[in-house]
């Protein structure tokens, strides 16, 4: 369930927004079910309840456990019979009243939409695997009735997120292909992600096999091969790589082959594990690893291989050496093409992924060179964005939640003399005894960090200088920072002069039995706010509007923000979400609205220009995902405390008032 759980694991700002009051859903979506069998038969005689509830109140206790609605304790011999299981009974009612409160079931579905599913059901079934876009929009529009372009995209959206069929239209290749049968496939990757066990048959491709799960390389030849019983044109075979290639399953590989036979790199096929002298490597390095922790406690399943995909996609053509990649099952080493003998190192453990960079032998000497520090900074921040990325473009890693940190350098100094209590042993490889330190911990130490785990440390601090070249003091806060102070120094009254809110107001705002409309009404009296003054504002009238909507915010009198917007320009008032909250704790369906409309204008490279990203990153998010606004803010999160006022305030910065007031 560890591995389950890591993919549906939510957190409020993820996943969809509950109905208040329901008492029949649990905290958590998608609902758990606990059922236990065989209660004829229960563990040496005991109680099957007891044992049921043991389980329950197990699994209860775990990150995972939000997610159980109840258990059932089901007797499997009374199945089919007439006296039937009265747990089964009780089963098959909650799954029914559960599914009457999902979110979606109240939602409203044309009934045309319903005779197309219904239609492309019936082409499935007479054999047809996938059909062309233009064949899709044929029957829509004939058989269907639906004629809108904009409500037959609408329409393919909501199918694919059903999973009724799925289409990409990332690229011209991708939008083609409609694919009906989405066993077929499945089917179809399955034939590139399974080694084959011998069969003489299979004789003349052993060493393309081989070849495939010792090195991860799959060629033209073999992928032709398999593909063969499912697929008759080359035309299709060319869609279903594209489609592999969304899914980072695969990416071209350089072939030296002078016949012009492609060649893919698959990293979810490598098997070989690497040698033991890869730890002793590791132990070498003369800066702490950085770590990625997993809020779930796994990594979630299939993350790494892509994340081995993705970031020798970014690198190949500038950042990595022509020397190719060391790769193994959950290993892989990326030699530097601008720094001889220099290499990064990623390595996937069950719960974290450690990101090593490693150049020549460990030294006690911790001034680093400049060319490692930029090294290591841009690989640092470029995994954060590859990351967000990947959380936009793969539903299952929506809810993926994770922390950067560093492994502590005082333990892993350590570890051969210290004695894990514990597990009783010395030298400890345990996981879940890794002493780790997140990022936030770090900055919050502002000075030498001191450790309280090891036991024989004889020197239990470290300065910043050993975290300093993942996560400088500085790095990525500056533009963040400026925002902060512009929202606080709203709140520091009228010491400069510019802001005038008179105290009958203040006092007026914060008494609750006085209506919003007399509030705002006293506000236009005393600053004389007409429609001819608003059409040219003073900049200081606008302040006092804005500061005046703040203390609204604080007070929680959201009635005054949403009067003063009735007659004030967009973005001079204040959001109605808190301003001190922060912006991983935007509602889902708010945060999804307003990162769309932004990422759909070109200001947003402007936006993202203004919380620090520089030009290349900024490129990397616009070709990676159709959301970079969402990749963009989550990525900014992990490294500065940006919340709901501090955006609001970029956004009109930004000249973006109208989305600013979506806040």
């Amino acid at each position: 369930m560890n591995s389950l759980a890591s993919l549906a694991f939510q957190h409020p700002s993820h996943g969809q927004d509950l109905e208040p009051g329901s008492d029949v859903l649990p905290q958590q979506l998608p609902v758990v079910f606990l059922v236990c069998t065989h209660a004829d038969k229960p563990y040496h005689g005991r109680d099957p309840f007891e044992i049921a509830n043991e389980v329950y109140g197990t699994l209860k206790e775990r990150p995972f456990g939000t997610h159980l609605f109840d258990v059932y304790c089901v007797d499997n011999t009374k199945s089919g019979s007439e006296s039937e299981c009265q747990e089964v009974k009780r089963l098959r009612q909650d799954v029914l009243s559960v599914s009457k409160e999902l979110p979606h079931v109240k939602e409203v579905i044309p009934v045309k939409w319903l005779k197309y599913e219904k239609t492309l059901e019936c082409m499935k079934k007479e054999g047809q695997k996938w059909i062309s876009l233009a064949k899709a929009k044929c029957v829509a529009c004939d058989q269907c009735e639906i004629e809108s372009e904009d409500e037959f995209k609408t329409l393919l959206n909501f199918l694919h997120d059903l999973r009724i069929l799925i289409h990409f239209d990332d690229t011209a290749e991708l939008e083609d292909m409609v694919v009906l049968d989405t066993q077929w496939l499945i089917d179809v990757f399955k034939k590139v992600i399974t080694v084959k066990p011998y069969h003489w048959k299979e004789k003349p491709f052993v060493d393309l096999w081989c070849r495939l799960e010792k090195e991860g390389i799959l060629e033209e030849k073999l992928l032709e091969h398999v593909w063969k019983p499912l697929i008759l044109h080359k035309e299709t075979s060319e869609s279903l790589v594209a489609i592999m290639e969304r899914f980072s399953l695969l990416c071209s590989w350089p072939s030296p082959d002078v016949s012009g036979n492609k060649q893919y790199l698959v990293p979810s096929m490598l098997k070989s594990h690497p040698p033991e002298a890869v730890m002793k490597l590791v132990s070498t390095a003369h800066m702490p690893s950085l770590v990625l922790k997993f809020e779930s406690g796994k990594v979630p399943s299939g993350l790494f291989p892509r994340l081995v995909l993705q970031f020798f996609l970014w690198g190949k053509e500038m950042f990595w050496s022509s020397a190719k990649p060391k790769m193994y099952h959950s290993f892989v080493r990326f030699f530097l093409s601008k720094d001889a003998g220099g290499s990064v190192i990623l390595l996937c453990h069950s719960c974290y992924i450690e990101v090593v960079y490693h150049h020549g032998s460990r030294s006690m000497d911790i001034c680093y060179k400049e060319h490692e520090l930029t090294c290591v900074r841009v690989i640092c921040r470029q995994f954060g964005l590859i990351l967000e990325c990947m959380r936009n473009q793969f539903c299952w890693l929506n809810s993926m939640r994770y922390t950067m940190g560093i492994i502590c350098p005082v333990c892993r100094e350590q570890s051969a003399n210290d004695y894990c209590d514990k597990h009783q042993s010395l030298d400890c490889k345990e996981e879940d005894c890794l002493h780790f330190w997140p990022q936030s911990d770090l900055f919050a130490s502002k000075g030498e960090v001191f450790c309280d785990k090891s036991v024989c440390a004889h020197n239990s601090r470290f300065s910043p200088e050993r975290w300093a070249p993942w996560f400088p003091p500085q790095n990525d806060q500056v533009s963040c920072s400026n925002f902060c102070e512009k929202t606080l120094s709203l709140d520091t009254g009228n010491t400069d002069g510019t802001l005038f809110v008179p105290v009958e107001i203040l006092d007026s705002l914060l008494s609750r039995s006085i209506d919003c409309k007399d509030v705002v009404q006293q506000l236009k009296d005393k600053l004389n706010l007409d429609q001819a003054a608003l059409q040219d504002p003073d900049p200081n009238k606008m302040k006092s509007i804005r500061y005046l909507a703040r203390k609204a915010n604080i007070a929680g009198r959201y009635d005054v923000i949403k009067e003063l917007r009735s007659f004030v320009p967009a973005g001079t008032t204040a959001p109605l979400l808190s301003e001190s909250l922060h912006i991983r704790q935007i509602p889902f369906s708010q945060r999804r609205k307003l990162t769309i409309a932004l990422s759909g204008l070109d200001e947003w490279k402007l936006f993202a220009e203004k919380l620090g990203l520089t030009p290349e990153e900024i490129r990397f998010l616009d070709q990676r995902t159709l959301n970079p606004v969402d990749a963009t803010l989550n990525h900014i999160a992990q490294r500065c405390p940006l919340t709901v006022g501090d955006l609001y305030d970029l956004l009109n910065d930004c000249e973006l008032p109208v989305i600013a007031d979506e806040l």
